[in-house]
């Protein structure tokens, strides 16, 4: 029988389509993905090794059972990420199977999310301080996409920006997973919030969570036109801002009141603080990294 392919890709002389393939699995083995080298997702594969490391004192060994994928890991495989990231995968969910000597907050059997470094394997060790109970509301699935978005908002807002009821904040890539949980939480105290999106559909779900005042994420030119506009004289409190080409970096913050608070959660073609501090002096301006 003919199968039918979404999605080919030719490589010189080469036509490649996607094939799922079998690991050699041994018994009680723990799996891993494992990234040989940078720079391509062909470097990647999944490993299996029977025997996993002796759980250490004060660590909790957890049995993962979600991951969240982040822009991070995308980076981080094709070698664009700066610095040594490390292995991919920090997000993650799961069971704890096990519990070193000295930790007293959690038990086994309890269902977690939190951080750890190269979290694409079946059980992870991680210190009790990088993981909290997981809410009964959610799946594992939903769970391993909460821990990087949620703090860095709250990191953002909360405590860098200080966002009050009546503050006025931008929010830029709003339909992203930052940016719905950016938009939450500032109409959840009580601010008023600018923001952008692309497709139509995505203006479509602001649109359906309440912000009233959107432009274009894709047009540098016209969103300084239109959100001036819908800024005006007064400004706005703090730009949670992810954009980089097209001068959105500059022209968001032109938008900032006195004294408010630029929010860089970018990792390419970012600004500097004195790159800002020379053109922006009245501003506070924050390079957040989360992940």
């Amino acid at each position: 029988y003919q199968r039918r392919v979404h999605g080919v890709v030719f490589r010189g002389s080469k036509r490649l389509c996607p094939r799922l393939h079998s690991v050699p699995v041994l018994p009680e083995s723990h799996l891993f993905l494992e990234m040989r080298a940078r720079g391509s997702l062909d470097n990647l594969s999944v490993v299996s090794r029977s025997d996993g490391p002796v759980l250490s004192a004060g660590l909790l060994d957890v049995r993962v059972r979600g991951v969240g994928l982040n822009f991070r890991d995308v980076l981080n495989v094709l070698g664009m990420y700066p610095g040594d990231p490390g292995q991919p995968g920090s997000d993650f969910s799961g069971e704890v199977v096990g519990v070193g000597s000295g930790v007293a907050e959690l038990r086994v059997g309890m269902p977690v999310l939190g951080f750890g470094s190269g979290s694409f394997r079946t059980c992870m060790q991680v210190p009790p301080t990088l993981v909290a109970p997981m809410s009964p509301s959610l799946t594992f699935e939903q769970a391993a996409s909460v821990p990087t978005i949620y703090l860095t908002v709250v990191e953002a807002f909360g405590v860098l920006a200080g966002v009050q009821p009546g503050h006025r904040v931008l929010v830029h890539a709003a339909t992203g997973g930052v940016g719905l949980v950016a938009v939450q939480y500032a109409k959840r105290v009580g601010a008023e919030v600018f923001a952008t999106a692309g497709r139509r559909e995505k203006v479509a779900l602001l649109e359906q969570l309440g912000v009233r005042h959107i432009s274009t994420s894709r047009d540098g030119s016209q969103f300084a036109k239109e959100m001036a506009l819908l800024v005006g004289a007064t400004g706005v409190d703090a730009v949670l801002n992810s954009l980089s080409t097209d001068e959105y970096i500059p022209r968001s913050l032109e938008l900032l009141a006195s004294g408010g608070h630029f929010l860089e959660i970018g990792k390419v073609g970012i600004w500097t603080p004195a790159e800002v501090a020379a053109k922006h002096p009245h501003v506070n301006y924050h390079v957040l990294c989360v992940d």
